[in-house]
């Protein structure tokens, strides 16, 4: 049998419900009404493997003491009578950040709750961390809260290129789909796809759950292109043939496209990688780096919100395009 590490909480509200059965067993409130026991149960593991985290500490409000998961990381707490419906709870494991999230408690409790815990090892660095998730690299006095896509996006291209009055060509919209088609589920671990990809010619307003992406030419303005952070409805402008001069007659290029759709999922600016500000933009087939991939992993599995290191909102929403910030890409002057 597994040993757990139990702690018996008291009531913090007392439940007036139950049966007129036999109440022999079953433990009272202050009023003599029985109380019903409950459970909550689960484990800690690695957010980045999956592994086990044994021996780590859990505080939880309302209950006194600290519960320690055993060697499977596993962790258990009884109490009788009604809880918070929402539990402020921190885990502290060696060498993992503290993570202060909340557990929902139900009547009767709940098993298998999982809590995932960031190892501060590599691949994981909380420096790069901050980078791409909270823009620590251009602004680290103001470390922003995570903004995240919790739905598949779905897409709209208005194909009309500003800078011949024509639609773009069939291959550049293929390009451009192809390279959204690659970017969602890299930067998300897989958790989000890409919807529906709609196109025409003439500019959409922004509706719920789409980013769109427009073309605009401004030859001689400093960016390659820009984008709302995390915002739903979504927005990516592309200048065109502004920073695809490495790619031969290729005016529109996939990392280019790539790069605007990080900022769109919630990303921001690292020192290395696909989402560099001023990245050479490459020409083949979307490949985000190692780092890039597992730190954007890791902020799809944390709710819109979280705060640093690895702070839990109480309540979360997805953020609005009013709230977001408009990221410029700067071109490559190399």
């Amino acid at each position: 049998m597994r040993s757990y590490a139990v702690i018996l909480a008291s009531a913090l509200a007392v439940s007036c419900s139950g049966s007129k059965g036999d109440q022999s067993s079953t433990p009272s409130g202050p009023s003599g009404t029985p109380s019903q026991a409950w459970t909550l149960a689960g484990q800690v593991t690695d957010a980045i493997t999956g592994q086990a985290v044994p021996g780590a500490a859990l505080t939880v409000e309302g209950h006194n003491g600290v519960v320690t998961a055993d060697a499977d990381g596993r962790w258990r707490i009884e109490g009788t009578g009604q809880a918070a419906a929402r539990l402020s709870t921190t885990v502290n494991a060696t060498g993992f950040l503290p993570h202060e999230t909340w557990v929902s408690w139900q009547a009767g409790g709940r098993q298998e709750v999982v809590l995932q815990v960031i190892p501060e090892r590599p691949p994981f660095a909380l420096s790069f961390y901050r980078y791409l998730v909270r823009n620590g690299f251009e602004d680290p006095s103001a470390l922003q809260p995570i903004k995240r896509w919790t739905r598949n996006p779905n897409f709209y291209i208005e194909t009309m290129n500003a800078k011949t009055g024509r639609p773009i060509t069939s291959t550049e919209l293929e390009l451009t789909m192809s390279a959204i088609r690659q970017t969602v589920p890299q930067l998300t671990g897989g958790s989000l796809g890409v919807g529906a990809i709609e196109y025409g010619e003439t500019a959409r307003t922004p509706q719920l759950d789409f980013i769109n992406v427009r073309f605009v030419y401004e030859p001689s303005a400093d960016f390659c292109g820009r984008a709302y952070v995390g915002a739903n409805p979504g927005q990516i402008e592309i200048n065109y043939d502004r920073c695809a001069y490495t790619c031969g007659s290729m005016k529109v290029t996939p990392t280019a496209i790539a790069h605007e759709v990080g900022h769109a999922l919630g990303f921001w600016h690292v020192d290395h990688g696909i989402m560099t500000p001023v990245v050479s933009r490459e020409c083949a087939d979307v490949k985000f780096t190692e780092a890039e991939r597992v730190h954007a992993q890791l902020a799809y599995k944390r709710p819109v919100g979280n705060m640093d290191p690895d702070r839990d909102p109480a309540n979360s929403s997805a953020a609005i395009t009013g709230d977001a910030k408009m990221v410029a890409c700067p071109i490559d002057r190399r």
